[in-house]
């Protein structure tokens, strides 16, 4: 239904990247938003009040990852989900005729890629999607599953958690119930990349003005613990404009071309730099940190 507002919520920031890029060369007319955690929490906030304008002569379209799923209160006619675990894939589907204005029941539509193009088990580990295919191949056919039916998929997917977890062990709750702090304190929930940089974006002249302020801050010949306390004052604007990207040591300087500033890689317009994608004014141009750009910005 080319009336409908359409979110596609994909695995990862490369593939949503991708998406959005093919969409934006392929559909002239329609308003297309991007949103990932390559995009800076400054015009993510810009984004989705943008979407959230009711607005009945412009269809809108918003290509995403999973961070649309939590916290965000944005509703759409029709969700297309790429296939992850079923607590997800139903939060997904709670961004489907949200507000409940539709007369009748919105879609929402999962799909997998083939091969090596399939990421979910790198993103989410074998166990939960295993889990999850089960029920969806055996739950979803062609009528598809209605919401009454949630609970149930809801119930299905952690039993057969459950049946996994008899068979494995785990060194941390083993070292809890030891005592064994020193290796407890070693978890992570979620594991973090080793080349995770972060990034100052220079989008506009309150990024310019708070960054020249950490500038100062750093430059004092002061304590640190006095430096964080005057830090501190800033730190929820400073991070409005910040990103973190996965680089390798090896690439950093042909992505940032420069070293960084106090821990930080800076995006500069003014310098030509071309890893980020950003205008205040076409949304099609606001797709965040990408590697090897060659668009003028």
């Amino acid at each position: 239904n080319p009336n409908e507002n359409i979110l596609v919520i994909m695995n990862t920031r490369n593939s949503s990247s991708k998406l959005f890029e093919l969409l934006s060369d392929n559909i002239p007319d329609d308003s297309l938003f991007y949103l990932s955690s390559s995009v800076s929490p400054f015009e993510r906030k810009i984004i989705i009040d943008e979407i959230k304008k009711h607005d009945e002569n412009t269809r809108k379209i918003l290509v995403s990852t999973q961070l649309i799923e939590a916290g965000v209160d944005i509703s759409f006619d029709t969700v297309f989900r790429e296939v992850a675990p079923v607590d997800s894939v139903l939060q997904g589907a709670g961004r489907a005729n949200r507000y409940n204005l539709n007369k009748s029941p919105s879609s929402v539509y999962i799909f997998a890629f083939e091969g090596k193009e399939d990421k979910s088990s790198l993103i989410y580990g074998s166990e939960l999607m295993q889990a999850s295919r089960q029920i969806f191949n055996s739950k979803i056919g062609e009528g598809g599953v209605s919401e009454n039916h949630y609970l149930e998929l809801i119930r299905e997917y952690f039993t057969a958690l459950k049946s996994f977890s008899t068979n494995l062990g785990c060194e941390y709750l083993n070292a809890v119930s030891s005592l064994e702090f020193e290796n407890t304190g070693k978890f992570t929930l979620i594991e973090e990349s080793k080349f995770q940089v972060p990034v100052f974006l220079l989008l506009n002249e309150e990024a310019i003005s708070v960054w020249t302020k950490f500038q100062e801050i750093m430059k004092e010949n002061i304590p640190i613990y006095e430096k964080k306390n005057k830090f501190a004052f800033i730190k929820s604007r400073f991070y409005e404009f910040v990103i973190n990207v996965s680089v390798k040591d090896d690439e950093r300087m042909n992505v940032f071309n420069r070293e960084p500033e106090f821990g930080f890689q800076v995006w500069n317009p003014d310098y030509g730099d071309s890893f980020y994608s950003y205008s205040p004014g076409d949304f099609r141009r606001n797709r965040g940190f990408v590697k090897n750009n060659s668009a003028v910005l």
